[in-house]
Order: C-alpha cells, then structure tokens, then sequence
C-alpha cells in the first residue's frame, strides 16, 4: 500500500521579500511624489489665506457695530495688496458703526493659485472668490 502525500496548493504560497520590497518602494515613492502637493494645497493655499481674512474683516464689522465705533483693519502689504474700490493702493479697512466701510479688495496668490476678498463700502460685506 502506498500513500501518496500532496504538494501545498498554490493558494498557500506567501509573498517573496523582494516582492515586498518593490511593493514598498513603490509605495513610498508616490507618497514623496504626492504628499507635499497635497500639504501644500490643503494647508498653504490662496485660499486659505484668503478665508481667514474674510473671517477676521467680518469680525472687524460685527465688533464696530456692536461698540458702535469706528474698527480699522490694518492689511499687511507683505501678504497681499490692498486695493481700494476706486483701485488706489491702501494700507488698511475702516469699518463704520452703520456696518459700512471705506472697502476695497485683497487679493491672494499663492502656489499659481489666486483667491479674492471683496469688501462692500456701502454695506460692509464681506465675500470671498476664487481667481
């Protein structure tokens, strides 16, 4: 009487460390491609910077309604250019208690990206555009 004992089935057989190896460059390649791209476009873009200036230019507005006095805004030139709606340059926003202001535009560029904060001088809105 013979036995006969069979071979591992093909299902069994693991991966080789070469295998694992390519796997793994390839892996780490794409992500040192990828990431700072990502990164850079989720935390340092146009607007982003663009965003939190509406936010603080709409707290500005709100702060010189509620005290019912006057709220400047100093922009810093290293970080956008202000411009003023009649388009002369400017160095800051003058909220009024009515919730007017002295307007303008900012405009953000960033990474060939550019993000635009207009504000009303009639009535002090903020609003924030892509380009």
């Amino acid at each position: 009487m013979t036995t006969r004992t069979s071979a591992a089935p093909n299902a069994e057989r693991g991966f080789t460390l070469l295998e694992l190896l390519v796997v793994i460059a390839l892996m780490a390649l794409v992500a040192a491609t990828v990431l700072p791209h990502f990164l850079a476009a989720s935390s340092e873009s146009a607007r982003h910077w663009a965003a939190r200036a509406a936010d603080e230019l709409r707290t500005a507005r709100q702060q010189a309604i509620t005290m019912a006095r006057p709220v400047s805004v100093p922009i810093d030139p290293k970080i956008t250019k202000l411009r003023s709606l009649d388009g002369a340059d400017a160095s800051q926003i003058l909220f009024f208690p009515d919730g007017g202001s002295t307007g303008g535009r900012l405009v953000f560029e960033l990474n060939g990206r550019a993000a635009t904060v207009t504000v009303d001088d009639l009535t002090g809105a903020v609003s924030l555009h892509d380009g």
